[in-house]
């Protein structure tokens, strides 16, 4: 896993942490316009502000993971979804981890957004081919970042924000270094003694970065939505100046679609870009679809497009159907990536079951299995749709 996936993963989450705070205290409709509730459902859900879910996924890189999400939810005013700010621990039978405290708050009648999060972790990789070098190399990656996001309504459903990062990556070798010298991300690998027990650092940078983000949000609810849209486009500008190590950007595009037909059954379309520029191999743009361990497969530019049906059978239980294409593109320093090259596309099926924790609240996990090419695939229980 490198950086700019593991950090879009931590962002993805910090996303679905709001299917808890849909419809609790205050409703709105699709105009964004309170809608009373009951004395009763307020009395109820008063009782439910803390929620404590499971995670496990399960995949041949990785091999099983198992976690839990702790949050808690707060509403600041009637306008506002409720807020949460919670915990999630990770850790897998490959001895990794990962430890995420983060908050998302909605306030000032819903026109002011901010998310933080706090992140720690180590990773243990087994790679076949380490950042494009041509070698295989098992490494420890040790990851340390703190993200800010702040939004402000401007007109509309747009939203204008700016957004900034503190990030120290590092990954060592866990492996004794083949007899080769070669430069990868300004780090020399070479040879080492058997006897030694020390980590070698391979690569990795520490860095901060700053940058906007511009949203249209029409969905008739965060997150768990059944109809509307919802657009982003944000940056980072990683900077020396800014007491980095490496200077380049990071771009990302979002554009989520969502239709609903018949008895509350939903079709999600989701078209997702990553995009780097100058960045170093360990903070390329990675394959984040279903099926996949995200940071095995990177480039400088990733493209994907993921449909998502989500069909009801009732209040509670409900089945997806989920299908996926990521492309790898853009020019490294070893190779030109194109879509048109049938190696650099990786297809994505998944098929499931959804249980609803919280109707009203529209908290709800998913249990599905998803198959790519490769041999890649995966069993995954989640909090929340992935988009």
């Amino acid at each position: 896993m490198n950086f700019l996936s593991f950090f879009s993963l931590v962002v993805s989450m910090l996303s679905l942490s709001s299917v808890a705070s849909e419809q609790q205290r205050a409703e709105v409709d699709s105009n964004n316009t309170p809608v009373e509730i009951s004395a009763d459902k307020k009395a109820d859900e008063k009782k439910s502000a803390w929620l404590f879910t499971p995670l496990i996924s399960s995949d041949p890189k990785l091999s099983t993971t198992i976690g839990l999400m702790s949050g808690y939810l707060k509403a600041f005013d009637k306008e506002s979804p409720d807020s949460m700010f919670g915990l999630i621990g990770n850790y897998s039978n490959t001895d990794s981890y990962t430890l995420v405290g983060f908050g998302k708050a909605y306030f000032d009648k819903n026109n002011q957004r901010i998310t933080a999060a706090i992140v720690r972790g180590e990773i243990n990789n087994d790679y076949d081919d380490f950042l494009g070098s041509g070698y295989p190399l098992k490494t420890q990656d040790s990851i340390s970042v703190n993200y800010a996001n702040w939004s402000y309504r401007v007109y509309d459903d747009w939203f204008i924000g700016i957004q900034g990062v503190s990030t120290n990556y590092a990954i060592y070798s866990l492996d004794d270094i083949p007899s080769i010298n070669t430069n990868i991300n300004n780090y020399t690998i070479t040879n080492r003694s058997n006897n030694t027990t020390s980590l070698e650092q391979v690569a990795g940078f520490t860095s901060q970065g700053l940058g906007i983000n511009i949203e249209f949000d029409s969905r008739n609810r965060p997150r768990s939505a059944t109809s509307g849209q919802f657009f982003k486009f944000g940056n980072i500008a990683y900077r020396k100046s800014l007491d980095g190590d490496e200077s380049f950007d990071s771009y990302r595009t979002q554009y989520n679609y969502y239709l609903g037909h018949g008895d509350n059954h939903v079709l999600a379309i989701n078209a997702t870009g990553q995009y780097t520029s100058g960045a170093p191999p360990a903070a390329y743009a990675s394959i984040s679809i279903k099926g996949y361990t995200s940071g095995q497969y990177l480039a400088p530019y990733v493209s994907s497009l993921q449909i998502d049906e989500r069909y009801s059978f009732n209040d509670k239980w409900g089945m997806i159907a989920y299908a996926a294409v990521a492309c790898l593109h853009g020019k490294t320093k070893r190779e030109s990536l194109s879509c048109s090259d049938s190696k650099n596309i990786f297809p994505s099926v998944s098929l499931g079951m959804s249980y609803a924790i919280k109707p009203d609240a529209g908290v709800i996990v998913r249990m599905e299995g998803a198959i790519g090419k490769d041999d890649n695939k995966g069993f995954y229980m989640s909090l929340g749709h992935p988009f």
